[in-house]
């Protein structure tokens, strides 16, 4: 596999990043979801199954990806975490929204769609 396949969401995957990975993740996949999160964050697991269903969904439209931000601290300052979890929306490597907090499957089914305007039909 090349470097390249490596950084695109195939098969519904998330993608474990690092800062270092982020921009070339962003030029390959148009559309995109980073996930900045701490594995020891109970709204973060309970977030991760459902993302996970909506990365298998959406596989192909939308690449998702996630960043361990409590062992990147780089990714910490880069993106102005506060609170765990952290998304942010790309569309063609430009930030096009971000939250943080825990929300519920369909809510960010819905925040998908307003920000990705090719999967409204889904």
């Amino acid at each position: 596999m090349t470097q390249e396949n490596e950084l695109k969401s195939e098969n519904g995957n998330i993608k474990e990043l690092t800062t270092e990975k982020v921009r070339e993740f962003l030029n390959n996949n148009e559309q995109a979801i980073i996930a900045l999160y701490s594995p020891t964050c109970p709204p973060c697991k309970r977030m991760q199954i459902f993302v996970e269903e909506l990365a298998n969904k959406f596989n192909g439209e939308v690449a998702f990806a996630k960043l361990n931000a409590k062992e990147d601290q780089e990714a910490v300052k880069k993106f102005r975490i506060m609170a765990f979890p952290t998304y942010y929306f790309f569309h063609k490597g430009v930030p096009v929204a971000h939250f943080m907090g825990e929300k519920k499957k369909k809510d960010f089914e819905y925040l998908m769609k307003i920000h990705f305007r090719s999967l409204k039909e889904k």
